[in-house]
């Protein structure tokens, strides 16, 4: 997916938008999932999530939800308290005085020394937050670690538990044991069958991300069949390891998805999980 950074003056502080895509899509299956409580509160002005596409909803919201202001502007004199209280209240800017009687050059030069002593940078690290900002939990000392550090790096990990999530939603009916198998089941069928698309069809997109415990417990379950037969060593698909040690993996995942969806619920993305 391209990345996309914002505008002139409103920028996002991932510096992409796949972030804050998964974090609309998990809110939208955690409202579904009848174990998590999503705070209405808390998404008030997100609007109505539940009956919009990312896409649709995300050009009337990203500015107010995720953006912050970088931009470099006249302030007014009427303005300057507001301006200088937002600056004391979150970082995001310094007051500067500009003479207008002398060489722009030389003011320009000044400038940079300012801002070079105030360690202005366009890291991750540095950015001011928005009203909704992504976190990945806390340090030892109790400072917030960085999102780049980690989890911005590994988003097709946290696009895999999304998108298993969506499946072990949809059997919630289930008990525990069969809605394991048939979010496993579901969510193979959905990857491979738009992985041999892309392939068929010669696509330039993304495959879809399957782990080894999702195909070898997959496989494991096609060969026991709903009968739940005993699946002998002779039966068993020469590339598939253990399906118990899959298994465990698979519900390893269904946790971890889990923990994001509460932390969505409390207007955390991803959070510590």
């Amino acid at each position: 997916m391209a990345k996309w950074s914002g505008v002139d003056e409103l920028k996002l502080p991932a510096q992409q938008v796949e972030p804050y895509r998964l974090w609309f899509e998990f809110l939208k299956i955690a409202i579904q999932d009848r174990s998590i409580k999503v705070k209405p509160k808390i998404y008030e002005s997100w609007g109505d999530v539940e009956n919009l596409t990312f896409d649709k909803w995300w050009s009337d919201h990203w500015r107010k939800l995720f953006a912050v202001d970088v931009g470099v502007y006249q302030v007014q004199l009427s303005d300057a308290r507001d301006v200088l209280r937002s600056i004391e209240e979150q970082g995001n800017g310094i007051l500067i005085r500009i003479p207008l009687y002398q060489d722009p050059k030389r003011s320009l030069a000044q400038v940079e020394d300012i801002l070079t002593a105030n360690n202005a940078s366009y890291r991750l690290r540095d950015m001011p937050r928005g009203q909704f900002h992504i976190t990945v939990g806390e340090k030892d000392d109790g400072t917030q670690i960085s999102p780049a550090q980690k989890f911005l790096r590994n988003l097709d990990n946290v696009r895999f538990l999304m998108n298993f999530y969506k499946f072990w939603v949809k059997h919630q009916d289930l008990q525990k044991t069969d809605r394991i198998e048939q979010a496993t089941l579901s969510y193979f069928a959905w990857a491979d069958a738009w992985n041999r698309k892309i392939r068929e069809k010669k696509w330039k997109r993304p495959r879809i991300f399957i782990p080894q415990s999702v195909i070898d417990y997959n496989a494991y379950l096609k060969v026991r069949g709903n009968n739940r037969k005993r699946v002998s060593a002779y039966d068993r698909p020469q590339n598939m390891s253990d399906q118990t040690n899959a298994r465990r993996q698979v519900d390893r995942y269904i946790t971890k998805a889990l923990k994001i969806a509460a932390n969505v619920g409390n207007g955390q993305f991803p959070g510590k999980y």
